[in-house]
C-alpha cells in the first residue's frame, strides 16, 4: 500500500480559500497513483463540512478525507468529560462526536465544574470569555489549545483565543497542551490504524514569523 498524504490546505491548496494554480491537479496526480490524500488544517473554527464544501468549490473532492485541530483537541477528551469551548463551530462539532458534555459560559457563571477548558480561534472571543476560562483552569481544570504556532496570537492579536497560550499567560503556570496540524496527536487522528504518511508541509508562515515553541 503506498503511504498517504498528509496535506496541509492555506499555501498547499489555497491562499485565503483562492487557488493556487495546479494544486488540484496535483492532488488528483497523487489520488491516481494510488495514494490517499487527506486534508489537515489548523483551522478548528469552520465545521468538516465547510471545509469539504470550500475544497469542492476549488476542484477537489474530499468527503471523509479533512482533519482538523478540532477534531485532535477533542481526541483527547472522553464522553461525559464537561467542556468549556472557547472556539467555533467546528471545535463544537469535534466535541459533540466525542459525547462530551459542553458546559455553557453562563453556567460556568453560576460555578458550574468544567474538566477541560478547549481553546481555538473564534471572532467572538472577548476578555469575560478569558476570565471564565482562566478561572476554571485554576480551579483544576485542564486547558486545551488546537493552535500550536506561535505566530498566531502575535499577529492576529485581535482574536489572542487562537492559542491557549493567552489564557495559560493570564493565568501563570499551569499544565496546557497545545495542538497543530504537525503535531503527533493530529497524526494519530488523521492515520488511526498507523498507516505510513508523506507529510506535505508548506511551512513559509514559520520561517516569516518565527515559532518560538519550535514547529
Amino acid at each position: 500500500m503506498k503511504p498517504v498524504i498528509l496535506c496541509d490546505l492555506d499555501g498547499v491548496v489555497w491562499l485565503a480559500h483562492r487557488p493556487i494554480p495546479g494544486s488540484a491537479e496535483a492532488v488528483a496526480e497523487l489520488r491516481a497513483a494510488g495514494h490517499r490524500v487527506l486534508f489537515v488544517t489548523n483551522n478548528s473554527s469552520a465545521t468538516i463540512a465547510a471545509q469539504e464544501n470550500a475544497l469542492a468549490t476549488v476542484g477537489i473532492e474530499a468527503h471523509g478525507d479533512v482533519v482538523t485541530s478540532a477534531m485532535a483537541g477533542a481526541h483527547v477528551l472522553s464522553p461525559g468529560e464537561r467542556v468549556l469551548i472557547c472556539g467555533g463551530p467546528g471545535i463544537r462539532e469535534a466535541v459533540a462526536v466525542v459525547g462530551a458534555d459542553v458546559v455553557s459560559h453562563d453556567d460556568v457563571d453560576r460555578g458550574a465544574r468544567v474538566d477541560t477548558v478547549l481553546v481555538g480561534f473564534h471572532r467572538d472571543f472577548d476578555y469575560e470569555i478569558m476570565r471564565r476560562a482562566a478561572g476554571a483552569v485554576r480551579t483544576g481544570a485542564r486547558l486545551v489549545g488546537v493552535r500550536h504556532h506561535g505566530w498566531t496570537w502575535r499577529t492576529w492579536r485581535r482574536w489572542p483565543a487562537s492559542c491557549c497560550r493567552k489564557t495559560s499567560d493570564r493565568i501563570g503556570r499551569v499544565t496546557h497542551h497545545r495542538l497543530g496540524r504537525i503535531s503527533p496527536l493530529v497524526t494519530r487522528v488523521a492515520l488511526p490504524h498507523g498507516e505510513e504518511s508523506d507529510l506535505q508541509e508548506f511551512v513559509e508562515e514559520v520561517a516569516r514569523f518565527g515559532d518560538p515553541d519550535g514547529a
